[in-house]
């Protein structure tokens, strides 16, 4: 049950998002805006990727009492951890795609719509990394809920 709220929701939402997007998109024309947005989203991207990576090695490395009961209870820690994991790395890779195709010059081209596809793509892997960002938490705070117990 739980690897359905781990990888299909989301990746069906963010498939969901996706199309949704892209029909919307052309209607909208504001292309610029989800450049801009999509090159602002390299600084919160980053942050998150290290707000995350030094919470992972903070969990990883601790010996305190609390870090150590959470290790006790092994499905639900290794789940945490593979999941942080993974949406470590979904950052990283996110966080570069902003990068990159924010900052090309690629906006302009009107054939097959590849801007529309291209941010479409981009708001439907957001949906996804916000997600995995709340299910992370609600995970962790599960693991402490667990630990008062």
């Amino acid at each position: 049950m739980y690897r359905i709220f781990d990888y299909r929701v989301p990746f069906c939402g963010a498939i969901v998002v996706t199309i949704l997007f892209f029909k919307n998109a052309g209607i909208s024309g504001q292309v610029q805006i989800y450049q801009e947005f999509m090159k602002s989203f390299v600084e919160f991207g980053s942050v998150c990727f290290g707000v995350l990576l030094t919470f992972f090695g903070i969990v990883i490395q601790s010996s305190s009492e609390t870090i150590r009961r959470m290790k006790r209870r092994s499905k639900t820690f290794n789940r945490f951890i593979v999941y942080n994991r993974n949406i470590i790395i979904f950052s990283l890779v996110l966080t570069i795609f902003a990068y990159i195709l924010g900052n090309l010059n690629f906006w302009n081209i009107t054939t097959y719509s590849i801007s529309e596809l291209v941010i479409s793509l981009f708001i439907g892997a957001f949906a996804y990394f916000i997600y995995g960002l709340l299910y992370l938490l609600i995970i962790f705070f599960n693991l402490l809920r667990q630990h008062e117990d």
